[in-house]
């Protein structure tokens, strides 16, 4: 480090900026003796001061610190150099919150479940998703994974066209091979992260089969271009970033099948019934039946099942595999109007706000889905 070329310098862009040295003093808190004495080569500035005094000068702490201004090439480099060290500190970031995340869930399982079971836990698994397009990059995505619940950070969304400005951005879908996760579109926050989290055992947002199977996610994004609607697709790759091995726990029922309801589905069966009924095969392990009031189709692979009846998309899900006692039903989608089927009763789900008339629906629904199983 040159301290005869850093004084001359200071020296050089002080009266540049048509500075005293009381004046750029005043700037950046010190005094004259001190910027004085950085001009004459008798002291260079410590870390601390190296930004205010640069900013004040209107130069960088690379220049300061070589005495001399940087071509436009090198500073190129030094903002790469930048760049990387800022991408290095959010990932650091992304882990240490991933981090926190996992001792509050760790703690929470130990003070809720501690006097149900003796066991301990298996895995808690932290997987980071990102993506890029022609159009778009997608950053730091996070799904998380414990026995107890499954929490998924949506992540950042960010334009690689000049001419796409956050605000062109109307919406994204993200998505799995067979089913449709999560989408937001429309909200003041779209490109803030959100948190959804669910209960394992519900798979309402979450089945074993999605998270089994991240490498098969993608998210579309939605946006506006010459007052046309357009969007991009692109493919997310996931890459564990942590696991963490516990011990062995006992098998435990998921929370939405009763411990009763362990028989298998015979599906040979229920295929044999579904077709004396009028249901016609639609692809593999999809049967369906269209009728004046309604349309059901049984999905065997996913053990769902989707009804159109007037206005309404109804989600039926789980009802195959718990033999069709158990399971929940959704209203278009919507996390709204949410019921959950106990041994055949049906109640509103734990975080919905239920309609009358949905509730009613609802066990119309159940009625419907209850006659093949009986």
């Amino acid at each position: 480090m040159n301290t005869d070329k850093i004084s001359k310098y200071i020296s050089k862009k002080r009266k540049e900026k048509g500075l005293t040295q009381q004046e750029l003093a005043d700037m950046t808190h010190l005094s004259e003796k001190t910027i004085s004495k950085w001009e004459t080569g008798r002291g260079i500035p410590d870390i601390g001061n190296l930004q205010n005094l640069a900013k004040a000068l209107d130069t960088s702490v690379i220049e300061l610190l070589n005495g001399e201004e940087s071509t436009k090439e090198e500073k190129v480099i030094d903002y790469i150099k930048y760049k990387d060290k800022k991408d290095r500190r959010i990932l650091i970031y992304v882990i240490l919150s991933a981090l926190v995340i996992i001792a509050l869930l760790i703690t929470n399982q130990i003070l809720t479940y501690r006097n149900f079971y003796k066991t301990n836990y298996d895995k808690t698994q932290v997987t980071k998703l990102y993506g890029s397009g022609e159009l778009f990059d997608v950053n730091d995505m996070l799904v998380i994974t414990s026995p107890e619940k499954t929490i998924m950070v949506t992540g950042k969304i960010e334009s690689k066209n000049q001419e796409i400005k956050d605000e062109n951005i109307t919406g994204y879908s993200i998505d799995s091979e067979k089913r449709h996760i999560a989408s937001e579109s429309g909200s003041q926050n779209l490109l803030k992260p959100r948190v959804l989290e669910e209960p394992n055992g519900y798979n309402e947002l979450f089945t074993e089969e999605d998270i089994s199977n991240l490498d098969k996610w993608s998210i579309t994004i939605y946006y506006k271009k010459d007052k046309k609607e357009l969007s991009e697709e692109i493919k997310l790759t996931p890459e564990q970033i942590l696991s963490t091995d516990k011990y062995e726990r006992e098998e435990i029922e998921p929370i939405a099948r009763p411990e009763d309801q362990s028989e298998e589905i015979d599906y040979e069966e229920l295929i044999n019934k579904l077709k004396e009924s009028g249901f016609e095969q639609k692809g593999t392990k999809m049967y369906e039946l269209v009728t004046k009031e309604y349309s059901i189709l049984f999905m065997l692979d996913s053990n769902d099942i989707d009804i159109i009846k007037g206005t309404d998309r109804i989600y039926a899900k789980g009802f195959i595999n718990n033999t069709g006692r158990n399971g929940i039903i959704t209203f278009n989608n919507s996390s709204k109007n949410v019921f959950e089927v106990k041994d055949g009763n049906v109640n509103c789900h734990y975080n919905s706000t239920c309609e009358e008339k949905y509730e009613k629906e609802a066990k119309e629904v159940y009625k419907i889905i209850k006659e093949y199983f009986e």
